[in-house]
C-alpha cells in the first residue's frame, strides 16, 4: 500500500508510516531492492546495507527483495487499496544439465586444450582413483568402466578444497559433482568440480596370497598382510602352490657343493648361456611407441623411452638404439636369474656408458661391454648417459 504523491514518471522514495504497517521505501528506479530497517521504520532501498536499531549503528547486507510499482493511489494511509498489485516472483536460475560420463567426455572433446564451457554440468560415477590428494584430482568411472579425469575438487559450496576437508570421499565412493566440462591436451576432463554429494563404498577384500596382501578392490585399504612363502619340506617349491621357487638352490662362500637353503648338492642348477641379436625392426613395440621388447628362451630384454626426448626409433635393420633418458632391463624367465650380460655395439663409439649396478663389474673392451653380477639376479636395470648401438646381447642365467 503506497502513500499518495503527487504524479511522477520516476518517483525516487516512498516514506510510509510503520505504525500503520506500511514502508519506508527508497530508491524504488533500481532494479535490485534489500529489505532492512531504519530506526522503528521498515526499509526497502536500492542499498545492501541500512541501519540496524538506531541511525548511528551501520548495518550488514541485506536479501534481496522484487517489489511491483503500483504508481500513485489516492487511498488514505490505514486504507486497504481497491486493487492492490501481486509482485512478480523472481526467475529462478536454470537447473544445471546433468551429463553422463560419457556425455562429458564428448562435450570435453569440442574443446581446445585449456578452454571449458561457461555453464556447469553435474556427473555422477564411482571414483577409480584420488590422483591427487592436495587438490583433489580423481578419476570418475560409470558402470562400463569409461573415465573422467576431475581436475581439483572442492565441498558442496565450492568453499572448502578436498585437502581440507574434514569428511570427503575417497576411491570406490559413487560421487556426485558439479563443473565446468573442457579438454587439458588431448584429454577430456572436468575442473573445479564441487562434490554435491556422495555415497561411501563397502569394503571388497582381495584373497592374501604369499607376495600380496588383501586389499580393498576399491580403495586399496589393506585388510590383511602377504602369507609369505611356505616351504618346510626344504624342496624350493612353496607349499602354498604359489607355483614359485622359494629360493635359488646354490651354495654360497662355504664351498661345500651343498645348496644352502636345503642342503642338496647345488650341481642341480643349470647354467646356460643364450645370444639374441637385437635389430629394431623385430622388436616389439608396446603402449605407443613407449617401449619395445624381445624375448629369448631365458629371458626377454627391454627398452623403455621414460626420460628420453627421442620416440623410439625402430626402423634399424641390423641394431637398436638406445638413446640418453631410456631404461633398458635383461630380466630372466620363469625364474632363471641373470649371472652375465655381454653387450655388443655396432660401433666402439658407441657403447654404452652405463650408471653403476648394484654387485656388478662392468668391464668396457673395444665395442663390447661385459657385466657380470656378484651373484645372479632376477633382472638387471642398465642406463646409459648417451646413445648406444645395440647389436647383440648375449646372456648367461642359472635356473
Amino acid at each position: 500500500v503506497f502513500q499518495t504523491l503527487e504524479a511522477n514518471a520516476n518517483p525516487t522514495a516512498y516514506i510510509l508510516n510503520t505504525e500503520h504497517k506500511f514502508i519506508y521505501a527508497t530508491g524504488v528506479t533500481s532494479d535490485d531492492w534489500y529489505l532492512g530497517t531504519y530506526g522503528t521504520n521498515v526499509t526497502v532501498g536500492a542499498s545492501k546495507t541500512s541501519y540496524i536499531d538506531d541511525k548511528s549503528t551501520i548495518g550488514v547486507s541485506q536479501f534481496v527483495a522484487w517489489f511491483a510499482v503500483a504508481g500513485t493511489s489516492s487511498e488514505e494511509p490505514g486504507t486497504e487499496p481497491e486493487n492492490p498489485t501481486t509482485p512478480e516472483n523472481p526467475t529462478t536460475p536454470a537447473e544445471p544439465e546433468t551429463l553422463t560420463v560419457l556425455e562429458a567426455i564428448a562435450k570435453g572433446k569440442t574443446f581446445a586444450h585449456n578452454t571449458y564451457t561457461t555453464e556447469k554440468y553435474y556427473v555422477s560415477g564411482v571414483i577409480k582413483t584420488i590422483s591427487n590428494a592436495k587438490y583433489g584430482n580423481m578419476i570418475l568411472m560409470d558402470e562400463a568402466g569409461n573415465t573422467l579425469t576431475i581436475y581439483g575438487s572442492y565441498n558442496a559450496d565450492g568453499t572448502t578444497d578436498y585437502a581440507t576437508m574434514t569428511e570427503k570421499p575417497v576411491a570406490g565412493d559413487t560421487v556426485k559433482l558439479l563443473g565446468i566440462i573442457g579438454q587439458f591436451g588431448n584429454a577430456p576432463q572436468m575442473k573445479d568440480g564441487w562434490i554435491i554429494e556422495y555415497t561411501s563404498h563397502t569394503c571388497e577384500f582381495t584373497t592374501a596370497t604369499c607376495e600380496d596382501a588383501s586389499v580393498c578392490k576399491h580403495c586399496g585399504v589393506e585388510n590383511a598382510p602377504a602369507l609369505g612363502h611356505l616351504d618346510e619340506n626344504k624342496d624350493h617349491i612353496c607349499e602354498r602352490n604359489c607355483g614359485i621357487n622359494v629360493d635359488m638352490h646354490a651354495d654360497g662362500d662355504d664351498e661345500d657343493t651343498l645348496c644352502d637353503y636345503c642342503g642338496q648338492p647345488a650341481a642341480a642348477l643349470t647354467e646356460t648361456t643364450e645370444s639374441k641379436a637385437i635389430k629394431a625392426t623385430e622388436g616389439t613395440l608396446t603402449n605407443n611407441n613407449e617401449s619395445i621388447s624381445w624375448t629369448s628362451t631365458g629371458f626377454t630384454f627391454m627398452v623403455d623411452k621414460a626420460n628420453s626426448t627421442t620416440p623410439i626409433r625402430n626402423s634399424d635393420s641390423d641394431h637398436f638404439r638406445v638413446y640418453a633418458g631410456s631404461i633398458a632391463t635383461v630380466a630372466g624367465v620363469d625364474g632363471a636369474k641373470i649371472s652375465k650380460i655381454v653387450i655388443t655395439c655396432t660401433y666402439a663409439d658407441k657403447v654404452p656408458s652405463l650408471e653403476a649396478i648394484d654387485g656388478a663389474t662392468i668391464t668396457v673392451s673395444g665395442k663390447v661391454v661385459t657385466i657380470v653380477m656378484a651373484e645372479p639376479v632376477d633382472s638387471v636395470v642398465l642406463i646409459g648417459s648417451a646413445q648406444w648401438r645395440l647389436n647383440n646381447l648375449e646372456v648367461t642365467y642359472v635356473k
